[in-house]
């Protein structure tokens, strides 16, 4: 046997930020993760066939990224204890924490596999890891087997192969958090009863499910949260009893068990189930759009000149400054955050990024800015294709996995970074924890250049809301019309009800996707709003509730309910709010007219006068709720689903 080489470099390192230890060639191919019994109990090694092996001291968050290269290199974390391994492993073996140090051990553990090594993993390797709290496994192939008890609180497993059996989960009775996604799931997993009551999110999405999990209708946490969708054979419950129907009916009506379509059911019309609502499965609709305006002032010729002074020596100061920020940024290494920045080492080491490694959306690796955990994917550059810029909208696209995507760009030497980086990585990361068909969606964040990194959501093929509408060559039936209302007010309330947002939402905020699926586009999150968004002439005024404009006391709900009337009947006539006043005054003057119409008791207001002789009147009666002056009279998101889910069941 090979003799056992310890990692003592990770034991000697001078305190930092980030440490990374070379690559050492030839460990040779399919090594296995495990525990070091021979010479210390206290190390953990891959176990390299074709030379000495590397350990090294459990950390208190360790990731295994498993690599096609038959090396090992290391990179720890030594401000949060985070170690990241790289080798070319195809077993997981037993792992147990340090037996002279009870107090040590690691609580965040992640493998990670590589799609041209098959990693093969057991639960019960991991039954030695008193302090383990969470688990994440992604890419891997999970073998059968019934581990003993476990603290470990939250289990991911994502992109993996499941044995055939059910999956063994009784040994975590401490679970809050359990997601098999985007696996060979075929089966409910078997769970500890304690699990029942300390559950609190459940999701099992993109997986092989045939019939529908009636235990899921057992878990009691207030706020359980239920996602079953993408599981195309999986069908709504059978042999179901009145109590359960009803159970499942709340669920649904709660929005806190996410179903497809197919799983509606309509039980038989008692007391405890009339009351069902398919408002959360995910109905086949989104929306999006943008406009703009841009008003004017004429000056004197001197007023002129003087300005154009004004604008020269800004100009000249920006690329002076811009100039010392970079020479700055790049020699001084050590502030805290190039810290983050320069750990890349070799030939990269003038770079504000580290090398871009292959992450987890549950769990990323140290990567450049981006953070240590994250819910989010990392993905390289290269996976990106014709990028370009839309020189009307200003929008950058490109092309990812055959798919078109939209980049939210942010340039770190463009702004004053300590405050706007921060900002920017934690509004991908809200971002990230969204799932709804009517809302874009965060795909993952990539680092574009040594200066530049950006979020990657899915992009729309038919473009901004406002710009479908204006193309007289797309004919939208009625039916089509109300399947993008409905998937509007669906992704509203979503919003709603699973974030504190408060976005004063546009029809530029809209987009269209091929199959006619409106979403909310979130990117907007990620704009700089330190400017003015609001004014005459800026198309925007329109969208506001009455008692937001005219700084009354006002609530997001209402506020956002309103503006989505608007856009109900801008969806159904194809205009503007307000365009008649637009096309006779003016935007600005438009604009004030409707400032003025807000005050008072006054009339009922008809942003769109002609929708209610070319729609049907339980459409316009909806948009008109939607618009009442009162606050408190308007209907919920969740009510106008359901209002408008009626409507479509009667076409």
């Amino acid at each position: 046997m090979l003799r056992r080489v310890c990692c003592t470099a990770l034991l000697l390192l001078a305190p930092g930020a980030m440490a990374a230890i070379p690559p050492r060639m030839g460990c040779g191919l399919n090594a296995a993760f495990q525990q070091d019994i021979a010479e210390s109990v206290n190390q953990w090694c891959i176990a390299c066939p074709v030379s000495p092996y590397e350990c090294f001291p459990p950390h208190d968050s360790v990731t295994l990224q498993v690599q096609a290269e038959d090396s090992v290199s290391y990179d720890l974390n030594m401000a949060t204890d985070a170690l990241t391994i790289r080798a070319n492993v195809n077993l997981v073996a037993a792992l147990r924490d340090p037996v002279t140090n009870a107090s040590t051990g690691c609580r965040h553990l992640a493998i990670l596999g590589d799609a041209n090594t098959t990693t093969n993993v057991s639960l019960a390797s991991f039954q030695g890891l008193a302090r383990l709290t969470s688990l994440v496994l992604r890419g891997v192939a999970l073998e059968a087997s019934t581990p003993t008890t476990s603290s470990v609180a939250s289990i991911t497993i994502g992109d993996s192969t499941l044995p055939n059996t059910t999956l063994q989960l009784q040994a975590f009775e401490q679970l809050t958090t359990l997601a098999i996604t985007n696996s060979s799931l075929r089966s409910y997993p078997s769970l500890a009863p304690a699990v029942l009551a300390t559950l609190s999110s459940l999701n099992l999405r993109g997986n092989a499910l045939t019939t529908f999990p009636m235990q899921v209708l057992q878990l009691t946490h207030a706020n359980v949260s239920i996602d079953l969708q993408g599981n195309p054979g999986l069908g709504a419950p059978t042999n179901a009893t009145p109590a359960e129907l009803a159970t499942y009916a709340a669920l649904l009506k709660s929005g806190q068990l996410l179903v497809d379509a197919a799983m509606i059911v309509t039980p038989a019309p008692t007391a405890a189930t009339s009351n069902i609502s398919p408002s959360m499965v995910d109905p086949t609709s989104s929306s999006k759009s943008p406009l703009s305006a841009r008003s004017a002032l004429s000056w004197s010729t001197v007023l002129l000149i003087v300005a154009g002074c004004c604008i020269v020596a800004g100009v000249v100061f920006v690329l002076v400054f811009r100039h010392r920020k970079m020479s700055s940024f790049l020699t001084q290494q050590q502030s805290s955050l190039a810290a983050s920045f320069l750990a890349s080492g070799g030939d990269r080491a003038m770079s504000p990024f580290s090398a871009p490694a292959r992450a987890s959306p549950q769990f990323v690796p140290n990567v450049g800015p981006f953070p240590a955990l994250a819910s989010y994917r990392l993905l390289d550059a290269s996976e990106l294709s014709r990028m370009k810029t839309n020189a009307a909208t200003g929008i950058l696209s490109a092309i990812y996995k055959s798919e078109l995507v939209s980049l939210k760009k942010f340039d770190v030497l463009a702004v004053q970074y300590d405050t706007h980086l921060d900002m920017f990585l934690t509004q991908l990361e809200r971002a990230s924890l969204l799932s709804h068909r009517n809302v874009v969606a965060l795909l993952g964040g990539v680092q574009l250049s040594g200066i530049a990194i950006a979020g990657v959501f899915e992009g729309a093929e038919k473009g901004s809301l406002p710009s479908l509408l204006a193309n007289d060559q797309v004919d939208l039936s009625w039916a089509l019309t109300l399947q993008m209302a409905t998937g509007l007010a669906d992704g509203l309330a979503y919003l709603q009800e699973h974030t504190d947002d408060a976005t004063q939402w546009t029809s530029r905020d809209v987009v269209v996707q091929e199959d006619y699926d409106c979403k909310w586009n979130i990117m907007r999150w990620l704009d700089d709003e330190s400017g003015e968004t609001m004014g005459y002439g800026r198309a925007t005024l329109a969208y506001v509730a009455p008692e937001a404009l005219l700084s009354q006391p006002s609530t997001r709900g209402p506020m956002q309910v309103y503006t989505l009337g608007v856009l109900l009947g801008e969806l159904a006539t194809r205009l503007a709010p307000y365009a008649e006043w637009i096309h006779e005054l003016g935007a600005v003057n438009a604009d004030v007219m409707v400032v003025e119409s807000y005050g008072g008791s006054g009339p009922p207001l008809v942003p769109h006068s002609t929708m209610a002789e070319t729609t049907p009147v339980g459409y316009s009666a909806i948009v008109a709720d939607c618009l009442r002056r009162d606050p408190s009279a308007r209907p919920t998101a969740r009510d106008v689903v359901h209002r408008l889910l009626v409507m479509r069941t009667s076409l």
